[in-house]
């Protein structure tokens, strides 16, 4: 029998990868494998032929042939693959190929002519912002001139990317310059993280107003650039910054509420503002003063530009370079703002909106030249007598009440004032027995600084006290005595390390002494045990050195000292407390063996609803705490009352603490069946791999309060009853990682079985 004869032929065209997209084929990458079925009745390997060229409907890419290739010894009835080289194709490029077959003896004709585009997978560039900055009357300020300017960079395939960054003056600014001022970028930056393209000194001016912008690249492709971001260039000059300022909120400003504080200024003329818990545009209230009107309380409409604002202008002149009390008194329900000069109201005005809340750090001299002390916020509309006890209270130093301390010599009919600052800082244990950041401390060790300063006198009695005219010198020496006392715990707390007198706990000298240098350092140590529970209480003795005198006085280095004599028992409950503990905590792993916290302290959960790896949890519990009844279970026998918000009202069932429980325990299991139940109730379509949803679709049930906590969702609450939680589907990445990220916050924090903690979110 005669061999066949040959007649080679293609078919099945494909291009791989690729998907159709509005009818036509797309690949994306730049070199795709081109597929051909060929066969021929001789039987015998053939040779597969594929050629591409620029699609002549296209416009603005070139045109002709781009390549041609091929793939030898290919089987009859089998697919040719022929891959297209790198730096081949390039991205957004419209072509057509064509492939044939060809034996030893005869060749197809060729095909017809396959179109498809190239469209690379484009990264994003989102979450633009400059830091630092802050938004003022609706423009975003920076006030350094090494700004960094940030966005997250997103790759749809994971790939590492680099950030191009671009300054240029503003073209609505005159004055200044036009044109580029400066491009930078930060290579490698992982898919789904943050990068920070810093700006190097020398480039920005104070003043400058500049637009920039960002992309993200990558070796093949990159994102379109973003909108151009204004900005001005500020830079905070001295007394502009402010003086200090919170982690946290400190008040709901949407409710009454209350400031205060001793101010002394050396101008009359400035535009100041004492205390702020700002918003993005507004600061909801603000006590200070201004050129135009004097002393001033007032609020704001809302935290947009164009915002009212109404209250106290009372076109009475601030005191110059002598302390006064001034406070602000906000009444929700009547709907009045008062100002309070030295104890005496100065002026009561309506407000005729409702007061918005701004759930934001709080600043101390948020804008002001001068000094500061002994600043108050209450949750409350305070009295006038209550205005009047606050005064009498703070008016420690009767001639001075910057200062928390007053000492008067009988001999010489004058006051001594100076500044008695303590500070102390706890640890915690790493893996290894040393201390979280290192260094030579141990986990059970508390470092305490204290710092007496800033001495002066009306008079020449600090002169004379130096000086120490006829007054024995011995007596002189014991002037002024600083003591920790240190006291309980089950096993030894002790100074162990100190520059005080002997290397002791204790440190007299003569105030010049004092003068010369008022900073003293003492190490701590609970002994390796149990759990200890030790008390610091730093104290300053002054002993008038006038041999005829018996004038003694003593300063708390905590609370407030007109406790001393007025309130004892509540100078001896609030001094500062410390409970240290060898145990491992931080999962199976143990991280955090052993620390010290401060029993005082408030421990708050902080949860950002904008974080990548666990925001959908974050989020969750925020719906939770401002929309309780849209969450799941629902409750039907009254309101649902969610604890553990740290943002909630005073006084609320909301802002109750939880309760930390050991997940061995029966509760711990419970609240896990009520949550599931709930679960499989109102979630069982969620994507899981059981139902074929790609692994990076799962989702998991997340339930708030935590299963760890006596609150879980089998609490059973006296007054408010059962079903007082919440049970969301949620990514189950973020729910690992939030879970993991809480028995951090749980060992760093030292939250033991029955400890008390909070929960924020921003």
């Amino acid at each position: 029998m005669p061999d066949a004869v040959s007649e080679p032929a293609v078919g099945a065209l494909q291009v791989s990868p690729s998907e159709q997209v509005d009818g036509g084929t797309v690949t994306p990458t730049r070199t795709p494998a081109l597929l051909v079925q060929v066969s021929d009745p001789a039987g015998k390997p053939l040779r597969a032929e594929a050629e591409i060229e620029h699609d002549p409907a296209a416009t603005g890419q070139g045109t002709g042939q781009i390549w041609a290739g091929n793939a030898d010894n290919v089987p009859p009835g089998t697919q040719a693959s022929i891959t297209v080289p790198a730096d081949t194709l390039t991205d957004g490029w419209k072509v057509r190929w064509r492939a044939r077959a060809i034996s030893a003896t005869a060749a197809s004709a060729w095909s017809d002519w396959q179109t498809f585009t190239i469209t690379l997978p484009k990264p994003t560039a989102t979450g633009l912002a400059i830091t630092p900055s802050k938004v003022v009357d609706g423009v975003t300020v920076t006030t350094t001139l090494t700004p960094a300017l940030q966005a997250t960079l997103t790759h749809p395939t994971g790939w590492p990317l680099r950030a191009e960054a671009e300054i240029e003056h503003d073209p609505a600014a005159t004055g200044q310059g036009t044109g580029q001022i400066w491009a930078g970028s930060a290579d490698n930056v992982a898919s789904g993280t943050q990068a920070s393209v810093p700006v190097p000194a020398g480039r920005l001016t104070d003043g400058l107003k500049v637009r920039w912008r960002l992309r993200a690249v990558t070796d093949q492709s990159a994102s379109a650039w973003s909108d151009w971001q204004q900005v001005t260039v500020d830079v905070t000059q001295p007394g502009e910054e402010p003086l200090a300022q919170t982690a946290e909120p400190v008040i709901r400003t949407d409710q009454s509420f209350s400031v205060a504080a001793w101010l002394r200024w050396d101008d009359k003329e400035g535009d100041y503002s004492v205390v702020e818990q700002r918003g993005a545009h507004q600061a909801p209230f603000r006590l200070g003063n201004t050129r135009d009107h004097g002393l001033i309380f007032t609020l704001s409409s809302a935290d947009t530009a164009n915002a009212v604002h109404e209250g106290v202008l009372s076109s009475v002149e601030p005191p110059v370079n002598e302390w006064f009390h001034l406070a602000g008194i906000y009444d929700a329900a009547a709907g009045t703002a008062s100002l309070y000069l030295n104890g005496q109201l100065v002026q009561t005005a309506p407000i005729s909106f409702s007061a918005w809340d701004s759930p934001t750090r709080m600043l101390l001299g948020a804008v002001m030249r001068g000094g500061v002390d002994n600043a108050r916020v209450y949750q409350k509309a305070l009295g006038a007598g209550e205005v009047s006890d606050l005064l009498t209270m703070q008016a420690a130093a009767k001639s001075d009440p910057k200062c928390n301390c007053k000492v008067k010599d009988k001999k010489i009919d004058d006051f001594l004032n100076l500044d008695f600052t303590v500070v102390m800082h706890s640890y915690q244990g790493n893996a290894t027995g040393g201390v979280v950041g290192g260094g030579s401390m141990l986990p059970r060790n508390i470092k305490v600084w204290t710092r007496v300063d800033n001495f002066w006198s009306d008079g020449n009695f600090l002169e004379e006290l130096i000086g120490g005219d006829g007054i024995d010198d011995e007596a002189l020496n014991k002037t002024l005595s600083l003591q920790l006392k240190v006291t309980g715990g089950s096993t030894a707390c002790s100074v162990v390390a100190s520059n005080a007198d002997n290397s002791g706990a204790s440190r007299t000298a003569r105030v010049e002494k004092w003068v010369d240098n008022g900073d003293n350092e003492f190490t701590i140590r609970s002994m390796d045990g149990n759990v200890s529970r030790c008390t610091i209480e730093p104290w300053l003795t002054y002993d008038n050195p006038d041999p005829g005198s018996r004038d003694r006085q003593t300063l708390p280095g905590w609370g407030h000292p007109a406790w001393v004599d007025a309130n004892p028992e509540r100078l001896r409950e609030t001094a500062p407390r410390v409970r240290c503990d060898n145990l491992p905590m931080g999962g199976a792993v143990e991280y955090y063996k052993g620390g010290c916290i401060f029993s005082a302290a408030k421990r708050v959960l902080v949860l950002n609803s904008w974080n990548y790896d666990y925001g959908q949890v974050a989020r969750h519990i925020q719906t939770a705490f401002t929309k309780p009844s849209t969450t799941v279970p629902f409750k039907t026998d009254g309101p649902k009352h969610i604890p553990g918000n740290r943002n909630a009202g005073e006084r609320t069932p909301e802002r109750e603490p939880l309760t930390r429980i050991l997940s061995s325990s029966s509760r711990y299991s419970q609240n896990r069946t009520a949550k599931d139940k709930v679960c499989k109730e109102f979630f069982s379509d969620r994507p899981l791999e059981s139902n074929g949803a790609p692994e990076d679709e799962w989702q998991e049930c997340d339930g708030y309060p935590f299963a760890s906590t006596k609150e879980g969702g089998a609490y059973d609450h006296p007054e408010y009853g059962k079903n007082n939680f919440s049970v969301q589907a949620v990514l189950g990445r973020h729910n690992s990682i939030a879970g993991s990220d809480l028995g951090v916050f749980f060992a760093r924090y030292r939250v033991l079985n029955g400890n008390k903690f909070w929960v924020a979110v921003r």
